[in-house]
């Protein structure tokens, strides 16, 4: 009875979530990263690093603001050295655990979103697609270390002039948009939010936005640009935050200094608690103890 009793309480203790660490590694320190190409036309204004491994160059680099600094010899370009080296590894590893990520909410074939609101958790669309039409509020409830995961089987798009919006954020609150084997399109004017780790490339239409997250293509994608506007720093970003009294405030002063939605930590990944791993002990000194005493002399 005791052993059961045990082994039960190891059950539900090892499937307690714990918060991972920082999930994008040294990728984290990058808003735009490409495998193959950085292509841009127009002026772009980047916050955070922009990198390239690995290929050779950026095209139209001199038109990209990069933390207020334009053109070569800016210590935030990296382009085939080991920094963006280190961070294509950190981005293969940070694919492979938000792939794993459970539960999972089906969104079914070719997910299309209108105005609509999303609470936290990890959504997916296998091997299918996922369009953002209109405005799709991520409601993270005023929870911290709250996440958004979309797992995208093939290909992300959002739509001209559509919008994605931050509510009622907690600190390190994270979005993460996935495809491992597929790529995103970000069409002109759309205002865009959260971090887009994509296999095959991702694309930003003319003024599109993404002013809290990144754009991070695993070898050989690339990365486009046209006249954009992207930042980890998520400054500016469209955030209501909701009043005990019921009232709405827009800014982003619960972000500043957040390492979540710029790139943090992911709650829910399951590892095993402390409690999990005392009542493994306890079951296997159990079990010593009941092999020692059946032995016979």
């Amino acid at each position: 009875m005791l052993l059961k009793s045990l082994l039960t309480l190891v059950v539900v203790s090892s499937v307690v979530p714990a918060f991972g660490s920082t999930i994008l590694g040294s990728a984290g320190n990058f808003v735009v990263l490409g495998g193959s190409t950085v292509t841009n036309t127009g002026p772009t204004t980047l916050t955070g690093y922009l990198g390239l491994y690995s290929g050779t160059s950026i095209t139209d680099l001199s038109q990209i603001t990069v933390n207020g600094t334009t053109g070569t010899g800016n210590p935030a370009v990296h382009i085939t050295d080991a920094t963006a080296q280190q961070a294509q590894t950190d981005l293969t590893t940070a694919f492979s655990s938000l792939s794993l990520m459970t539960p999972v909410t089906d969104l079914g074939t070719g997910y299309h979103t209108g105005d609509e609101t999303l609470l936290p958790g990890v959504y997916s669309t296998p091997s299918s697609t996922f369009d953002v039409n209109g405005a799709l509020t991520l409601n993270f409830q005023g929870q911290s270390n709250a996440s958004f995961v979309f797992l995208v089987g093939s290909s992300l798009t959002a739509e001209v002039g559509s919008q994605v919006i931050l509510e009622n954020v907690g600190a390190n609150d994270s979005v993460y948009w996935v495809m491992p084997a597929g790529f995103a399109t970000i069409k002109g004017d759309a205002a865009f939010e959260g971090n887009i780790l994509a296999n095959q490339g991702i694309t930003f239409g003319t003024g599109a936005t993404d002013l809290c997250g990144r754009a991070l293509a695993q070898i050989p994608g690339d990365v486009t640009m046209d006249s954009n506007t992207l930042s980890i720093g998520c400054q500016n970003a469209p955030v209501t935050t909701t009043g005990a009294g019921g009232g709405t405030a827009t800014g982003n002063s619960l972000l500043e200094g957040s390492n979540g939605l710029s790139g943090g930590t992911v709650a829910g990944v399951p590892e095993p608690g402390s409690a999990g791993l005392l009542a493994l002990g306890c079951l296997l000194g159990a079990l010593g103890l009941r092999k020692f005493r059946s032995v016979k002399y």
